[in-house]
């Protein structure tokens, strides 16, 4: 059985799940969790023990390649691929691996939790229960293709380190030529594989009907509703009701373009200005850019209004390495696509958000990319992540439900963004006010 637990952000649909599985390994059921950022990992380790009570020797992190493999001990990491690490498993004659240990120990194991990222969703076939959460970011991640040119370069490198033979295993195993010039990475298999599941769970605020389809292995809904009626999919979705919450959302009634450079310039001056104002009344603020280079912009346009010590600004002073520090700073920027953009929790008294357009020439390196796989549905899957990235951010600093949230979204394109995913625009259109003057927008407040 397939089960979609649906809801919008922080409405306590992890919260909940963590809660049964808690009581199923307690009980001495194997469950196997999966996570997409590995910093995440570790903070689930410490929840399901300190919070939820499991037994320490029955909770197991399942570590990166990276991580353990002694081979990559002093390897730059930004040259690493998966397929790089598939090879030196191949050729390894190491018998005491430390890595292979992890991976034994889950599939061999009777009871436990095994907490681990998207990357090894393979393991769910020596699983009987298996969780998913951000389930929708499996889409387009699971579909891994590689230009031509990038193959050839890491296949150079596996047959110069480790021979010809191993070389062509890898390719023939893990490389399929779907499209001219490009292949596609074998990494993450179709869900399909895995209905054999006595249960999996997918959590997610942000998984339409199309997405669930391409997920679960489907050319599109309809054929997904007919595996459905012919049963063969057993599939149940459950939506989480939505707290009462006193959030308000505004929305400027026009799109605001990266090449409008002198209007834009002042927004973030409009904009910096407001934030020094929220600071003195000691609200904690996110503000969201489009893209890194504004990320930059604002960051210094605001640390010259406030105490420079007090900002957070990614790229610049935090990563995930110290994202903790959220904690002690009132302000944070953050941009889309970046980071933090997905399970993490940044609250917030007040968010400014700028909006990511995808122009000509940048959608079309994402279709060029993704035709391949989704063909005549590669825009939907355009649009699909364009707004799951937008309303995923945003709700990065909408955690605690009994804060009052102000947000400022200074884009319209926003409202078509909350408008794609049916149960957060519900939540949304009662607590929204659509604004065309974007001085009123930025001394606004409820």
């Amino acid at each position: 059985m397939i089960l979609i637990t649906l809801g919008i952000p922080a409405s306590g649909k992890s919260r909940a799940t963590k809660r049964e599985v808690a009581r199923r390994v307690q009980r001495g059921e194997k469950v196997l969790w999966l996570t997409p950022l590995k910093q995440e990992v570790y903070r689930l380790r410490r929840e399901f023990i300190q919070l939820y009570n499991v037994d320490p020797s029955k909770v197991f992190i399942i570590p990166s390649k990276l991580e353990v493999c002694p081979h990559y001990a002093n390897f730059d990491k930004r040259y690493y691929h998966a397929l790089l690490g598939i090879a030196t498993c191949m050729a390894c004659r190491y018998r005491a691996c430390i890595f292979r240990d992890f991976i034994r120990t889950a599939m061999k194991s009777s009871e436990g939790l095994f907490i681990a990222t998207h990357r090894f969703i393979w393991l769910s076939l020596f699983f009987k229960v298996v969780v998913i959460d951000e389930a929708d970011f499996l889409v387009p991640s699971a579909f891994e293709i590689i230009p031509r040119s990038k193959l050839v370069t890491i296949l150079k490198a596996i047959e110069k380190i480790f021979g010809r033979n191993i070389a062509e295993k890898v390719k023939k195993r893990y490389i399929a030529e779907i499209w001219h010039d490009k292949y596609l990475f074998r990494s993450i298999f179709p869900i399909t594989r895995f209905y054999n599941h006595n249960e999996m769970k997918l959590i997610s605020a942000t998984l339409i009907s199309e997405a669930e389809a391409w997920l679960l292995g489907f050319d599109d809904i309809a054929e997904m509703e007919s595996a459905y009626d012919e049963g063969v999919l057993n599939i149940y979705h459950y939506t989480m009701p939505t707290p009462s919450r006193k959030d308000f959302f505004y929305i400027y009634g026009f799109p605001i373009y990266w090449n409008s450079s002198s209007y834009l310039r002042w927004i973030h001056i409009k904009l910096s200005d407001r934030v020094m104002e929220d600071y003195k009344r000691r609200y904690t603020i996110t503000v969201i850019a489009r893209n890194k280079a504004e990320s930059r912009i604002l960051y210094s346009l605001i640390s010259k209004k406030v105490a420079k010590d007090s900002i957070l600004c990614e790229g610049i002073n935090w990563s995930l390495n110290n994202f903790d520090e959220w904690r002690r700073k009132p302000i944070r920027i953050l941009y889309i696509r970046g980071g933090f953009h997905r399970s993490l929790d940044i609250e917030s008294d007040r968010v400014y958000a700028f909006y990511q357009h995808l122009h000509g020439s940048q959608r079309k390196i994402y279709y060029d990319l993704y035709k391949p796989v989704f063909h005549e549905k590669v825009d939907e899957l355009i649009d699909f992540d364009a707004y799951r990235s937008h309303v995923q951010t945003i709700f990065r600093a909408l955690r605690d439900w009994s804060n009052r949230h102000e947000v400022f979204l200074l884009d319209s394109f926003y409202e078509r963004a909350l408008y794609y995913f049916p149960h957060i625009w519900d939540y949304v259109r009662t607590r929204l006010d659509s604004i065309t003057d974007v001085v009123k927008i930025l001394s606004t407040s409820q």
